[in-house]
């Protein structure tokens, strides 16, 4: 099996066929379906793959099919689920497809980035970033509404000029998500 380490967000961007984040320590993308790069994304993941990162991960994607292995347990990932998962814990990604209707978010943020910040210390306590849960947060079409709803709005500062208040703006979604 394929093992892959990430320090730096901006590898990873690479590695998944994607741009170089905006900012070093904070990655976001909305994954939309493109039938090109869905073709490409199934094949890159085709066979177990094994990655793990320096970095917090947040993942917001309805799959149609595969195996996502975390600690040890299999992610039930269908219908609208969201995964967490923390710095140096390994994921093993094999046979993804996803839907091909419906677009997914990812977020990437490291260890720095939350640095002097309140959600440093509340997102120790948050339970869903432990291999000890081996289930994805499943949500309601409502709760999915309103995951989407913070994402984008996210999406919207990151898009942005950075300024002084990018920081404590794109936090207070991130804690939005979390909570």
């Amino acid at each position: 099996m394929e093992k892959h380490h990430f320090s730096d967000i901006a590898d990873l961007h690479k590695f998944i066929d994607r741009p170089a984040p905006e900012h070093p320590m904070l990655g976001y993308y909305k994954h939309v379906p493109d039938p090109e790069t869905f073709a490409e994304h199934k094949e890159k993941f085709k066979d177990p793959i094994c990655i793990s990162t320096d970095f917090y991960t947040i993942i917001f994607k309805k799959l149609v099919s595969g195996e996502i292995i975390y600690g040890r347990g299999k992610y039930d990932y269908k219908n609208g689920a969201m995964m967490f998962i923390g710095p140096r814990q390994e994921v093993i990604f094999h046979g993804l497809e996803m839907e091909s209707d419906s677009a997914g978010y990812h977020l990437y943020f490291h260890e720095d980035f939350i640095k002097g910040h309140e959600i440093r210390n509340r997102i120790k306590k948050y339970s869903f970033f432990s291999y000890s849960i081996n289930e994805a947060l499943h949500l309601s079409p409502r709760e999915e509404k309103l995951m989407e709803s913070i994402l984008e709005n996210l999406g919207k500062e990151y898009d942005t000029n950075p300024d002084e208040f990018s920081r404590d703006i794109m936090l207070t979604h991130v804690d939005a998500l979390l909570k």
